[in-house]
């Protein structure tokens, strides 16, 4: 009887198998990195949201609570990221960050020494997520209006260097930063102009100042609209 005589060869891949199991996997990688890069982008952007949204309502409360205006703060800084934020030029400000003040309306500011006495953090300074911007020009944001000097304050042309109380210095972007105020009155309503839409538009931008004052929405965004007079918001997304 004979006997069966096993190989001890085995069968290797050919260089032609090799080259199409590699270009199967360069494309599956083609397909998924955007996918999760889209969806890396559009979760800070609902962080983002919900931050920008959570401020808004919280000042409200608080002012309805407490009795008292409360200042939102939206600041325009340099890369808060970067060491050299305290020295970025203001031309390349982008509004990244938030934070809400109680005030004493009561004091005389002329009198008034100590920041504390007229304008008190009730939280901690609110970064966005890296990338995500609120849109720094009226097209997209009414609220981010620069000529409009009630609710816009900037260190060169409102001179409040000075003053410790409008402009104290700020973890990570120092004293060098712009910022849009809102007060929230202890009624609920708002000291803007209810006869004007007012509006923040968030969204993802890159490499510096790219991706700002849109003249339009881009694809993926997120607005919350403010109601001047009950102090109420609406959102809106892109479906």
């Amino acid at each position: 009887m004979k006997k069966l005589r096993l190989s001890r060869r085995s069968r290797a891949f050919t260089l032609i198998e090799l080259l199409v199991v590699m270009g199967i996997i360069v494309l599956m990688v083609a397909l998924v990195i955007p996918a999760v890069s889209g969806a890396l982008k559009g979760s800070a952007l609902n962080q983002a949201a919900q931050t920008l949204q959570s401020q808004f309502n919280s000042a409200q409360q608080i002012a309805l609570a407490k009795g008292l205006p409360i200042e939102m703060r939206l600041y325009a800084c340099g890369d808060p990221d970067s060491a050299t934020a305290d020295k970025a030029d203001s031309k390349t400000f982008m509004v990244q960050a938030l934070q809400l003040y109680s005030v004493q309306p009561n004091l005389d500011p002329a009198t008034v020494k100590d920041i504390k006495q007229r304008f008190t953090p009730i939280t901690k300074v609110e970064f966005l997520p890296r990338s995500i911007i609120v849109d720094n020009y009226i097209t997209l944001s009414s609220i981010c209006d620069a000529t409009d000097k009630k609710h816009f304050r900037d260190v060169e042309t409102n001179d409040v260097a000075s003053d410790a109380y409008l402009h104290p210095k700020l973890p990570r972007i120092g004293s060098n930063y712009q910022y849009y105020h809102i007060q929230f009155r202890p009624d609920g309503t708002t000291d803007l102009d209810p006869n004007k839409s007012w509006f923040v538009t968030l969204h993802n931008t890159t490499n510096g100042v790219v991706g700002d004052k849109l003249p339009a929405p881009p694809s993926n965004f997120f607005t919350l609209e403010l109601d001047a007079t009950q102090g109420s918001t609406r959102t809106f997304r892109p479906m």
